[in-house]
């Protein structure tokens, strides 16, 4: 049953009352990933079938996975490799459904990569599920200590073994990352390019990124990217480390962006003039950075070699960034949401046409409502409505 919620306002649905916790998707849905019936979306539209309001929201390729209110993990969409955790077999779910394995444990919040899966439960343990790795394609995500797949969630055992309590995790391509209480941040699954910050080729296991500690970084945020990694530390200070072949680590001019281009071991980034960086976010091939000053950055994809102020937000208080396959979003402290992206055809921005934006474009469709937390997949984007504004 859905908890009680205040209405929000929702004249540009007409006939239609939202609530808190609700979840609206848009973009291309041929593979189920919306939750609606439709193959392609180009504006806003609940996911009517969530049986409670929804605390997290992550997109992937082309599955979605929510956090309800009361703890459960649904998810939905096309997999390969068990990557929805609904057991043996099961690659197409059209509609939200519970990870009936993970039932009895609260579930906090929920990562999603191109094919794998990552949930933290409120009590800190870390479970996965997805694809485990293969001969040619390397070792896969999920940390378990072997290269098998997981159709349903298990625990990483190897995370408790510290003691620490892990507060974040971060899905990527093939690479998982995860933060613990005492900032220390750990890397597994394929290590090419460099995206797990050691220098090691693949990593069955969670293993500390002994760089940053042994320079005692204490880090607040990680952000998984489809071949790279991002770490923001107390002091303001960004790392970046992986492949950087579209840039997508944001070190500037002074390397040659080449398909060989990468860094094995994390490199601090002071480019933002001078301002701390609160928070970031990883997209397939680029990242994007919110400052102390209210400032947004925007790097990689070929667009911009080093991080690049988005002069159209400041002001805008921006409280949270996404990434998708090769889109954007930035939502405010209001409520308000942002897209933007290039050679897009998938209706993935919410403009209701199937064309790029060079520049932040409000999403005007979601004007008399009030967003609180977006996730952005390969070519489909999802939301959560907050209360009434």
């Amino acid at each position: 049953h859905r908890p009680v919620a205040r209405a929000v306002a929702a004249r540009c649905f007409s006939g239609e009352t939202f609530h808190e916790g609700d979840v609206l998707s848009w973009g291309t849905g041929q593979q189920g990933q919306l939750g609606h019936s439709e193959e392609k979306v180009l504006l806003p539209r609940r996911v009517a079938v969530l049986p409670e309001a929804v605390v997290d929201i992550a997109c992937g390729a082309s599955t979605t996975a929510a956090v309800g209110a009361s703890g459960a993990l649904y998810t939905w969409g096309t997999c390969e490799f068990g990557s929805l955790g609904h057991g043996v077999g099961v690659t197409e779910c059209p509609r939200p459904a519970i990870v009936e394995a993970l039932m009895g444990i609260p579930i906090a919040s929920v990562s999603v990569g191109t094919n794998h899966m990552a949930a933290l439960s409120a009590d800190g343990d870390v479970f996965t599920w997805g694809w485990g790795g293969s001969f040619f394609g390397g070792c896969g995500g999920l940390g378990h200590g072997d290269t098998t797949d997981q159709p349903r969630p298990a625990l990483v055992e190897a995370l408790g073994e510290d003691g620490h309590k892990v507060t974040q995790v971060s899905c990527g391509g093939k690479h998982t990352l995860a933060l613990t209480s005492d900032g220390t941040v750990l890397g597994w699954g394929a290590g090419d390019y460099g995206r797990l910050g050691n220098g090691r080729r693949s990593q069955k296991v969670p293993m500390p990124l002994e760089l940053l500690q042994d320079n005692g970084v204490r880090a607040v945020q990680v952000a998984a990217g489809g071949s790279f990694s991002l770490v923001v530390d107390d002091s303001g200070a960004m790392w970046s480390f992986g492949r950087n072949d579209q840039s997508q680590l944001g070190l500037g001019a002074n390397l040659t962006m080449d398909i060989n281009s990468m860094e094995e071991f994390p490199v601090e980034n002071r480019k933002f003039e001078g301002h701390a960086v609160l928070a970031v976010a990883a997209g397939k091939q680029h990242a994007l950075a919110i400052t102390d000053d209210g400032g947004v950055y925007y790097w990689g994809n070929r667009q911009f070699i080093e991080p690049h102020r988005l002069t159209l937000l400041d002001g805008a208080d921006i409280v949270q960034v996404a990434g998708g396959e090769n889109f954007c979003a930035a939502l405010s402290a209001g409520g308000e949401l942002w897209t933007w992206g290039r050679g897009l055809t998938s209706g993935a921005l919410g403009h209701g046409k199937s064309r790029g934006e060079k520049h932040p474009r409000k999403v005007e469709a979601l004007s008399e409502l009030s967003v609180s937390r977006v996730s952005l997949g390969a070519k489909h984007a999802a939301v959560i409505l907050g209360a009434a504004p």
